[in-house]
């Protein structure tokens, strides 16, 4: 029995140990407007042959539609420091509360890729990522409609 006692005592310190190693992290941006929720995720590139294509770190562009209401298209603009995706969406499924994500798109810049650690706090992430918006046109039968979303770091 004391056999037994040690190799659950060796994988109970492995479990710690992996989990302390364990470099992975991610950072959300978000805002709400009254129709749009806009959602923004900056995880690290873990596999090497992709970071050699895409760099240290990828943003995730998604959004929520809030209420109910028909959506024909969406334009969006987004505003990522100086980075600036944008496109039209017509085949997305954009049902009320389902996040749909509408882009992947990387830093502007090697210094602000490279800014992104581990364990950073709120007022760090808003340091690197000053000026975050989502600009969502959406066309219906009621004609064409328009939200800006400012976005900020969640804790």
């Amino acid at each position: 029995m004391k056999l037994g006692n040690v190799w659950l005592a060796i994988v109970c310190i492995l479990c710690v140990l992996t989990g302390c190693a364990n470099d992975d992290w991610s950072y959300r941006f978000e805002g709400t407007g009254e129709h749009w929720r806009a959602i923004l995720d900056i995880v690290p590139v873990t596999e090497e042959s992709k970071r050699e294509f895409l760099g240290e770190v990828v943003y995730i562009g998604s959004i929520e539609k809030r209420k109910d209401f028909d959506v024909e298209s969406i334009t969006y603009d987004a505003v990522i420091n100086n980075s600036n995706p944008r496109g039209t969406e017509r085949e997305l499924d954009f049902s009320k509360n389902k996040i749909t994500r509408i882009f992947v798109d990387v830093p502007s810049t090697d210094t602000e890729a490279e800014a992104f650690k581990k364990g950073m706090t709120k007022e760090e992430l808003q340091e690197i990522l000053y000026n975050v918006s989502f600009t969502i046109l959406w066309k219906n039968d009621a004609g064409e409609h328009s939200e800006t979303i400012t976005l900020d770091a969640l804790e």
